[in-house]
């Protein structure tokens, strides 16, 4: 394994186009998050996993060994109450496996979604996933009401806003479209220059489902560096 500190995953497991590709065809669902953490060490998990409630959450602890962490992805602003609710049981649920917590951000967010996000901040690392058009006011509002909050930004491999990997201590990229190998290197070389004693770094594959080739390839890549 590579010396560098990146966690390579991807964005969820339970992907049906997986089956007979990544998943032998006759492996059990429950077996599905163990077989996953076998493999990779980090994976998000998307906040419309948090329906499934509580048992179902006890089920991925014990089907998975305890290196595989979760990136638990918070409700889109703009969510309903219940929403929010799931995801803030869940993150409890899953407790000291949670690595960080993911906040994708579509809108301005009211004054009760500020004071969640400040909650969830307490607690747990933090990156949120900004839509451009809002960036600069998300930032601006977020520094003038907590201006010592620890966060990141995620960064999603293109040239622009690579100083966000140097924000907080939770630093995602994400990636989706297939990458030529130097492509890929130097996404990973830009990731690699803002390691640090104290930060965790993450990249996650996007996709649905995530493409297995552009995560073994990344992997692959990341051992070489």
């Amino acid at each position: 394994m590579s010396e560098h500190i990146i966690l390579i995953g991807t964005y969820g497991w339970q992907h049906a186009q997986w089956d007979g590709e990544f998943y032998p065809d006759d492996l059990p669902v429950e077996w599905k998050i163990g077989y996953y953490g076998n493999e990779y060490p980090v994976v998000v998990v998307p906040n419309s996993y948090w329906q499934f409630g509580s048992e179902q959450y006890s089920e991925w602890l014990d089907e998975s060994d305890d290196s595989l962490k979760f990136i638990c992805e918070w409700p889109a602003t703009g969510a309903n109450e219940e929403a929010y609710q799931q995801a803030r049981q869940a993150i409890a649920s899953l407790n000291d496996r949670v690595a960080g917590v993911l906040i994708p951000v579509t809108t301005i967010p009211t004054d009760q979604e500020w004071q969640l996000i400040y909650g969830i901040a307490k607690d747990a690392l933090i990156s949120f996933d900004l839509n451009d058009d809002i960036r600069d006011d998300f930032i601006g509002e977020l520094e003038r009401l907590f201006p010592e909050l620890d966060y990141g930004i995620c960064w999603h491999g293109d040239q622009g806003h690579q100083e966000d990997l140097k924000l907080g201590r939770l630093a995602i990229g994400r990636i989706e479209q297939d990458r030529d190998p130097k492509e890929l290197r130097r996404l990973l070389e830009t990731m690699i220059a803002t390691t640090g004693l104290d930060r965790t770094l993450v990249l996650i594959v996007d996709g649905s489902p995530p493409d297995m080739k552009l995560l073994t390839n990344a992997g692959i890549i990341l051992d070489l560096l």
